[in-house]
C-alpha cells in the first residue's frame, strides 16, 4: 500500500511539470550565451564620419546602416567648396569675385588683377617701356648716341612735331607720368625725353592705351621741361629767361596746362607765368654794373614801366652825366625787397666828391618782358 502512494505521487508531480511546461508565456530559461540582438550592432568605427548626430539615430539599435550615406555626406557639404571629395559637385556655376588676397594668392602676388584696380587705371602701367621706344615704328632709335656711362634710357627722335619740327632725346623711362589727360576714364602714359646735358629734359611722349596696346598720340618740345599730372591736365613747366639771363639762372617759370584731344594737346587755359624770388637781387646787381660801365640805356631797361612814365629816359640819363664811379652791395631783404649799399663818386666844379647811400629797392614781375623790374627805390645818404 505504501508502495502504491509513493507512485501515485510520483506520476502526479510529472503531470505538474508537464502542465507547466506547456502554459503560453513561460518565461524562457536563462542561457550563459549573449542575447542574439547584439549580434547585428554595428561597430562605432564602421560608421561614416558625415553620418546625423546621435540625437538623430532610430532608438532600435537593430536598424540597419542606411544604403545612401554617402549621397547624404555629399549633400551636407556647405556650398563654398570645402569639401575634399567630388569637388565638381559643388563648384559654384557662377563663383563670385576673389577677394584682393586671393587673386593675388593665384596670380603668385606678381600681378595686379584687373577687377582691382581704380577706374581710371589701364594696361600702360607696368610695361618694358624701353622695349615700347626701340621698337615704335613712329619713333626712331638711334643706339649710337653715348650715355657716357650714365644710365640713360633709348635715344629716340619723333618727327613731324610743332613748332621745332623734331623732339629727341633719352627717354626717361623710370619715372613715367600717369593719368587721365583725355577725359575718357582711362590713364595715359607721358614720358620724359633727356638731353642728356644742362637742356635737362627737352620734350614729352604721350602714350594712350588702344586695343590693349601703348600707342604714341603726339610729343611736346620744350626746353628744361618740368611735367606733373592733376586734375585731369598735364600741366608743363619750362624757365622764362629775361634779355640778360644766364642759361643757369631763369628768371621765372611758365606754366601751361594742356588736355588731350584726339592725337593732340590743346592749352586748357592761358598760360601763367611767376618769377623766381631769388632772382630779383641779380636784376638790381645788374642795374648798377650798367651804370658803372655808363651804359644807360641796358641800365633803363631794367627799370619798371611804371618807374619810367615819372622818369623819362632824357632827364633820368642826364642825371648821372657827371657820375665817375658807382660801386653797389645788393643783399636779399625778409619782406622781398631788396637792400643797396651805393657808394657813387661825382664830378663837381671844385674836384670830385664821394658819397655813400643806404636803401631799398621793390621789384615787380612782368610777364611781357620775363623778367623782375625795379618799380621804386628809396636811397638815402650815408652822413
Amino acid at each position: 500500500m505504501r508502495h502504491f502512494s509513493l507512485c501515485l505521487i510520483l506520476i502526479c508531480l510529472l503531470c505538474l511539470l508537464s502542465l507547466t511546461a506547456c502554459l503560453p508565456g513561460a518565461p524562457t530559461p536563462p542561457t550563459p550565451t549573449r542575447p542574439a540582438t547584439t549580434a547585428t550592432r554595428v561597430p562605432p568605427t564602421a560608421a561614416p564620419p558625415t553620418t546625423a548626430p546621435p540625437t538623430a539615430a532610430p532608438p532600435s539599435v537593430t536598424a540597419p546602416r542606411p544604403t545612401a550615406s554617402a549621397t547624404t555626406a555629399a549633400t551636407a557639404i556647405p556650398p563654398t567648396g570645402t569639401a575634399t571629395t567630388a569637388p565638381t559637385v559643388v563648384r559654384s556655376a557662377t563663383p563670385t569675385a576673389p577677394t584682393q588676397a586671393q587673386a593675388t594668392a593665384a596670380t603668385g602676388g606678381g600681378s595686379r588683377p584687373t577687377a582691382t584696380r581704380p577706374a581710371t587705371a589701364s594696361s600702360l602701367r607696368g610695361l618694358d617701356w624701353e622695349t615700347v621706344l626701340k621698337t615704335d615704328p613712329k619713333l626712331e632709335y638711334d643706339p649710337s648716341v653715348p650715355t657716357f656711362g650714365q644710365p640713360l634710357g633709348p635715344y629716340v627722335r619723333l618727327r613731324g612735331v610743332a613748332p621745332s619740327g623734331l623732339i629727341e632725346g633719352h627717354g626717361v623711362t623710370s619715372k613715367v607720368l600717369y593719368g587721365d589727360i583725355s577725359g575718357d576714364g582711362r590713364e595715359e602714359a607721358v614720358i620724359s625725353l633727356y638731353s642728356g646735358g644742362t637742356a635737362g629734359d627737352v620734350g614729352l611722349l604721350i602714350y594712350r592705351e588702344i586695343d590693349g596696346q601703348p600707342v604714341l598720340m603726339t610729343g611736346l618740345p620744350g626746353y628744361k621741361v618740368g611735367a606733373t599730372i592733376a586734375n585731369g591736365e598735364l600741366r608743363v613747366s619750362q624757365p622764362l629767361y629775361g634779355a640778360n639771363d644766364a642759361n643757369c639762372c631763369p628768371s621765372g617759370v611758365e606754366e601751361t596746362a594742356y588736355r588731350l584731344q584726339g592725337d593732340r594737346l590743346a592749352r586748357a587755359r592761358e598760360p601763367m607765368s611767376r618769377g623766381i624770388p631769388e632772382m630779383k637781387r641779380p636784376v638790381v646787381e645788374r642795374f648798377y654794373q650798367f651804370l658803372a660801365a655808363k651804359d644807360y640805356r641796358q641800365a633803363y631797361e631794367e627799370l619798371s614801366p611804371a618807374y619810367k612814365a615819372g622818369h623819362p629816359y632824357d632827364a633820368w640819363a642826364a642825371g648821372y652825366q657827371n657820375t665817375q664811379s658807382v660801386t653797389a652791395t645788393a643783399t636779399d631783404r625778409p619782406n622781398g625787397a631788396v637792400g643797396v649799399d651805393l657808394t657813387a663818386t661825382d664830378r663837381t666844379a671844385s674836384g670830385t666828391v664821394t658819397k655813400r647811400y643806404t636803401g631799398v629797392w621793390t621789384l615787380v614781375w612782368n610777364p611781357d618782358k620775363k623778367q623782375w623790374l625795379m618799380d621804386k627805390g628809396v636811397l638815402n645818404e650815408v652822413k
